[in-house]
């Protein structure tokens, strides 16, 4: 008997395993997936990505600039996706910040705001500089 019960947990034990590197796995390949998606509205700027969301009023929105090559800094918390970077981070450049951002080498919108500092950007280089227009001409 006492046989049985250690075959029946050590079975449980493996397909509790089975199961959550089935779900974190899953949460890696749609976080990957999912993206940044940013939009604006005639009164905001929303950003949303895997385990990421902020809206700014862009009545708050003090400047709204594109930069290139942003060392992005170290994370303090959020998600580190295979190609997306999201959450608190950290850097010299602006101290403690929001950031939602691909992880390959290009341009990103860094928005000052009187909330603090966030810094995304779109899967392309020419997303990001089409919607960086657009936050403009909506700042205006």
């Amino acid at each position: 008997m006492h046989h049985d019960a250690a075959h029946t947990n050590k079975t449980i034990g493996l397909i509790v395993t089975v199961v959550v590197l089935v779900l974190v796995t899953a949460l890696f390949i749609f976080g990957s997936a999912s993206g940044i998606r940013a939009e604006l509205t005639e009164t905001a700027l929303h950003v949303k990505g895997p385990m990421f969301e902020e809206t700014i009023a862009l009545s708050d929105i003090d400047s709204a600039e594109l930069q290139q090559d942003v060392a992005y800094g170290s994370r303090t918390w959020g998600a580190d996706f295979v190609s997306v970077k999201t959450g608190n981070f950290q850097n010299t450049a602006f101290g403690s910040y929001r950031c939602a951002v691909y992880s390959g080498p290009q341009s990103c919108i860094v928005v000052r705001h009187t909330g603090g500092t966030l810094v995304f950007n779109l899967k392309t280089g020419g997303e990001t500089q089409t919607f960086f227009h657009q936050l403009q001409a909506a700042l205006q």
